[in-house]
């Protein structure tokens, strides 16, 4: 290995298997405080903008 831990099968079951459904610690976020969010790590942010085109003919089959 590369020094890196690995974890049992075990563990990783566990891991997957694990539901957290109670989030009463968490801050209820405005809309002003979600927009003023940024990214940790700017430098390895970089969102890429996509555009696709998209026939008549598939606009037909799009529901409303």
């Amino acid at each position: 290995m590369n020094g890196a831990k690995t974890l049992s099968p075990e563990r990783v079951a566990e891991i997957k298997a694990f539901k957290n459904t109670d989030f009463t610690d968490c801050p209820i976020l405005t809309s002003d405080e979600l927009k003023q969010m940024r990214p940790r790590h700017p430098e390895r942010f970089n969102p890429v903008k996509q555009t696709a085109d998209i026939s008549s003919e598939m606009v037909q089959f799009m529901p409303a």
